[in-house]
C-alpha cells in the first residue's frame, strides 16, 4: 500500500469515528467547512444515512454542483430522509449566497427543466453557521488526531 492509499485510509478512519457519534448539526457543520478535495467519505456517508438532515442533503446538492449531484436529489426526493429541523434556502444560504443565481452553471434556461422544484423550495429550522472549530470539514479534536495518526505512519 502506498503512502496516498495510507493517508486515505486513515482519514476515513477518523471520518468513521466522528460520524457515528456526530449529531445532525455537527454532520452538517461538517459539510460547510469541508474540504472538497478531501470529502468523498463524508459526501458517500451522507448519501447513506437516513440521519441526516434534509437542509444538508440540499446544502450537498448546490454546493456539489447541482447538475452534478443527480443521486443526492434522488435520495432526497425518495423521502429516505425523514430529519428536517434545519434551514437552507438555496436563494440565500447561512452565508447569503444564492445558489440559484450566483453560480453561473443554473443560469442555462433548460436549468429548472433539469432540477426539481422540490430541489428549489427553502427549509425552515435552526441556521447553522459556518463553524471555526472544524479544520477540512472534521472537527478540531478529531483533526488533531488525524495529524496525530498520519505522522505515526511517517515514523
Amino acid at each position: 500500500m502506498d503512502n496516498i492509499d495510507r493517508e486515505e485510509l486513515v482519514r476515513n478512519q477518523v471520518w468513521a469515528e466522528f460520524l457515528a457519534q456526530a449529531t445532525p448539526d455537527e454532520i452538517h457543520q461538517s459539510l460547510l467547512s469541508s474540504n472538497w478535495d478531501n470529502n468523498q467519505y463524508l459526501l458517500d456517508w451522507i448519501l447513506e444515512h437516513p440521519q441526516v438532515d434534509k437542509a444538508t442533503i440540499l446544502l450537498a446538492f448546490w454546493m456539489g454542483g447541482a447538475l452534478e449531484m443527480e443521486a443526492y436529489e434522488r435520495q432526497y426526493l425518495s423521502g429516505f430522509y425523514s430529519i428536517s429541523e434545519i434551514a437552507m434556502n438555496p436563494t440565500c444560504d447561512q452565508d447569503g449566497y444564492n445558489w440559484t443565481l450566483d453560480d453561473e452553471r443554473y443560469l442555462h434556461p433548460d436549468f429548472k427543466l433539469l432540477v426539481s422544484s422540490k430541489m428549489l423550495k427553502p427549509l425552515t429550522g435552526r441556521v447553522i453557521s459556518r463553524p471555526d472549530n472544524f479544520e477540512e470539514g472534521i472537527p478540531l479534536p478529531y483533526y488533531d488526531k488525524l495529524i496525530e495518526r498520519l505522522n505515526e505512519q511517517e515514523e
